[in-house]
């Protein structure tokens, strides 16, 4: 099964009470990955959780902590100010939520800094 069909909300799954989870698979080819994720403590639940990797055609960009969902979006090869307005329209598009540690708007900031790092990182 997917992780887009397993993730059902926060902190929530498709996954029945009867059913365990036996195994989970990554897919461990040659390609260049990176992660980070912002909190307020060490330990703590993400404010927002980012990782990429390459692809054939450019980066897959993920962030969880934002939104009820985890999202992830495809971009091709970018850079400049291409890269930030793509970043730009992924964070908003981002169901952002307000809650006691953090703003809609500071995890739309942290998804376009973070991100932009990231797929600088992957991607040389």
């Amino acid at each position: 099964m997917a992780a887009k069909d397993f993730f059902a909300g926060m902190m929530a799954t498709t996954r029945t009470d009867e059913e365990l989870i036996e195994a989970v698979s990554f897919p461990a080819d040659q390609t260049r990955c990176a992660f980070r994720e912002v909190a307020r403590r060490h330990g703590d639940f993400a404010i927002v959780a980012c990782a990429a990797v390459a692809t054939a055609d450019g980066v897959r960009l993920a962030v969880g902590g934002v939104a009820d969902m985890p999202a992830a979006r495809d971009f091709p090869r970018l850079d400049g100010s291409a890269l930030e307005d793509a970043l730009n329209a992924f964070a908003y598009e981002l169901d952002a939520r307000d809650d006691v540690h953090a703003s809609a708007r500071y995890r739309r900031d942290l998804v376009r800094m973070i991100g932009r790092d990231l797929v600088r990182e992957v991607l040389p």
